[in-house]
């Protein structure tokens, strides 16, 4: 069964610096692998490249430009003069829009190395004979890299909602000046909320990333939750009758999600989308916060049955039918996928986290045991439900 001490050492031991892309990181990786390796099995590792222009560059170049478009309009010293900022930034944005709606394939830049660590435990009787493209699986996954940022998650998405609503309001008073009204009390308040927005997007500009934070809460609290579920798990006598389970350690996903991309990449042939499900472990602290999109038939008795398995947790629900993220993870990604899944995090833990103050004491171990406990009922329970067909 789940083991709380365990689950203490794991987080101690994975509860160091380790941005993506460094040997910090492959330490971390080498750290997993040895865990995994002693339960006596081989894991998959997948060693990927990446860059940093998509999440630390390309993002702060269209901050940017988007003020320098609104300052434009606003001055508006003549038509030819928009045109032409129109065009430039065209020229500079259609490239890269195109190229980042596959950020693994950027080149721009230095390259860095990472790698995906997992291992699949088939089920004891592989679906009752079903055939291959059948099969039901879950993917836990959680990341293995950590990062810090000058400014805390907490300012920093205060500062996001202030850059978004200052250009929605520059948007719309810049309509109003151009067909109603344009006098110089109506240009002024434009040009506050334009220096409202611009100090928004200097904040953003000087967000720079380091390696300094411990990354307990994010996400060694979830690397060493999949750990002990996959201790559990892996005891033939503890194996699913019908459910494959994966145990995923992804790579750089502090770095636009690169290491759930290639994984994806590599095995969306076998991960078909209905018979497929994630449980995504990002970042728990002392309380549990669930994310998921609302949907009808199978996936909903999935939730509704964690719902029922879950209550001694008190956790908090976010179930919505559309999910919008500024910040990304794995997760998410598989979403967009059009996955089904449940997400876990702990949103009062967001203060500590990308900072030196994501560290071992505000990780409650116990609780990640309970948690733990929580999801082996989920699947065997879930477990029993498919299995009642073929039986």
């Amino acid at each position: 069964m789940i083991d709380a001490e365990r689950i203490e050492k794991n987080l101690e031991g994975i509860s160091f610096p380790r941005l993506s892309g460094t040997e910090h990181e492959q330490q971390a990786s080498k750290l997993i692998i040895q865990k995994i390796e002693e339960l006596g099995l081989n894991p998959e590792i997948q060693k990927f490249s990446f860059t940093t222009f998509y999440p630390r560059v390309y993002k702060k170049l269209a901050f940017c430009s988007i003020w320098w478009l609104l300052v434009v309009f606003f001055l508006y010293i003549n038509i030819i003069f928009i045109l032409i900022n129109i065009v430039i930034l065209s020229i500079i944005f259609v490239p890269l829009i195109i190229i980042t709606r596959h950020p693994e394939d950027i080149s721009l830049g230095e390259k860095y190395q990472s790698e995906n660590v997992c291992i699949k435990l088939d089920a004891k009787v592989p679906n009752h004979t079903a055939e291959k493209s059948n099969k039901i699986q879950f993917l836990l996954l959680s990341h293995k890299d950590s990062k810090c940022q000058k400014l805390t998650i907490t300012f920093r998405s205060i500062n996001t909602k202030v850059w978004i609503y200052s250009f929605i309001i520059i948007v719309a008073l810049l309509i109003l000046k151009y067909f109603f009204i344009s006098n110089i009390i109506f240009n002024l308040i434009i040009a506050c909320i334009l220096l409202l927005n611009l100090i928004s997007t200097v904040l953003i500009l000087v967000n720079t990333t380091n390696n300094k934070s411990p990354g307990a809460i994010d996400n060694g609290s979830g690397v060493s939750l999949v750990l002990e579920l996959l201790h559990h798990f892996n005891k033939i006598e503890n194996r699913l009758t019908s459910i494959d389970l994966w145990f995923i350690f992804t790579g750089a996903e502090e770095n636009g999600t690169m290491g759930i991309r290639y994984l994806y990449r590599k095995h969306k042939q076998e991960w078909h989308h209905q018979t497929t499900r994630y449980l995504n472990f990002d970042s728990i602290g002392t309380h549990l916060d669930v994310f998921a999109v609302k949907n009808k038939g199978e996936h909903t008795s999935l939730f509704k049955l964690f719902a029922d398995l879950s209550e001694e947790l008190d956790p908090s629900y976010y179930i919505k039918y559309f999910i919008f993220a500024l910040n990304r993870s794995d997760g998410y990604y598989l979403k967009n996928k059009n996955y089904k899944g449940i997400g876990f995090a702990d949103k009062k833990a967001y203060k500590y986290i990308h900072s030196p103050k994501d560290t071992v004491d505000k990780v409650d171990h116990s609780f990640l045991a309970q948690f733990g406990r929580v999801l082996i009922t989920l699947l065997e329970e879930y477990d029993k439900k498919i299995s009642k067909p073929y039986s």
